[in-house]
């Protein structure tokens, strides 16, 4: 199951990134294909940039003197093993949570549809579940990051003639990952589901979907009579999208045949383009320009502004963890080699007790 979730993003990143590179192909040194997956989200040059100034930004980076170089990468090595170490038992406790916790009663079995109105502890359940479950994609970054800086940290106390080309190549994709917009920008501080989704959630993947989905969308709207209109149905394109590479994870993970002859994973499609959907209107209301937060937006102070955003994503999270849980993902979403010390004394923060030994 956890393979076919990582198969299917793979699949749709060297997609984007395929796209991206049909897109620049009209570039008289357009980039090695092999550099797509690093390049696909990068953001678009402004079209008043010079052809030189971009031929000069795309020539890779001379690497800094080496007293720079060596103080530069090991505070990256130790900060990466640094969060690696936090990471034990913040997920331990977490994949805990998913191991020991009973689910919400039915919702195994049972559509999210014919469950509704949903529990306090349902609610509470599927927050927490879907934020642990997103948890392990920080730490897909984090284990790429402790890995990068520390091959690139060995090969600069190596220092060895036949080993800087590849150090140079190791620090110019290393310095990049670093700079990319974060995967989550604490996002528990948002004040508006604007806020949330444009600025601290999933930042890794804005230029991508802006480039494949928000543009293509807005270029069809040229006149200022429907600028509106185009910005709207462009960023409700952005969660489509979004919502639809969900959707396509969660066939991935179950398997085309099991769909298509057993009703009970049937019902769990859909469910993923609609929650993106909620989240993309609750943006467009939201957005700091629009008729309503003009209106009521400066009369919410930020001290509940933060609130009722969070109390947002609570109420709509079940559509989006529903079908992870129905297909048993919180079975294998757990991190192998970590601790389970904390397992026995989880009981007590489950909403619904332990689960049956």
């Amino acid at each position: 199951m956890i393979d076919g979730a990582c198969f299917a993003v793979m699949a749709l990143v060297m997609c984007v990134g395929m796209s991206s590179f049909i897109q620049n192909r009209h570039m008289d040194n357009p980039p090695p294909f092999y550099s797509v997956l690093m390049q696909w989200n990068e953001k678009q040059e402004r079209p008043q940039q010079s052809d030189a100034s971009q031929d000069e930004k795309r020539q890779p980076a001379a690497l800094p003197p080496r007293p720079a170089l060596k103080q530069e990468t090991r505070s990256w090595f130790f900060l990466s093993v640094f969060l690696l170490v936090l990471s034990i038992p913040t997920m331990s406790i977490a994949d805990g949570f998913l191991r020991v916790c009973q689910t919400p009663p039915g919702s195994i079995t049972t559509a999210l549809w014919q469950r509704l109105p949903l529990s306090s502890s349902s609610l509470i359940y599927y927050f927490v579940a879907g934020f642990i479950v997103h948890l392990h994609i920080w730490t897909v970054e984090l284990f790429y990051r402790v890995g990068a800086t520390t091959v690139l940290w060995l090969l600069v106390l190596i220092n060895h003639p036949t080993t800087n080309g590849l150090m140079g190549s190791v620090y110019r994709v290393t310095k990049r990952f670093l700079e990319q917009p974060p995967i989550f920008d604490r996002p528990w501080l948002a004040h508006s589901p604007y806020e949330l989704w444009s600025k601290r959630w999933h930042q890794m993947f804005r230029g991508g979907f802006m480039k494949l989905a928000y543009q293509p969308v807005r270029s069809l709207f040229r006149s200022k009579k429907y600028a509106a209109l185009g910005r709207f149905l462009a960023a409700m394109a952005v969660f489509l999208a979004s919502g639809l590479m969900h959707e396509y994870v969660l066939v991935s993970m179950v398997g085309p045949s099991r769909l298509a002859y057993q009703q009970f994973y049937k019902s769990i499609l859909g469910q993923q383009v609609l929650f993106f959907l909620l989240q993309g209107l609750s943006t467009i209301l939201t957005f700091p320009g629009s008729s309503l937060a003009t209106r009521f937006g400066s009369k919410i102070p930020g001290w509940l502004a933060t609130p009722l955003t969070v109390l947002w994503v609570v109420v709509t999270a079940p559509l989006f963890v529903d079908p992870y849980l129905r297909i048993g993902l919180h079975l294998e979403a757990s991190i192998p080699f970590y601790p389970t010390t904390f397992d026995p004394y989880l009981d007590i923060i489950c909403p619904f007790g332990a689960r049956p030994l």
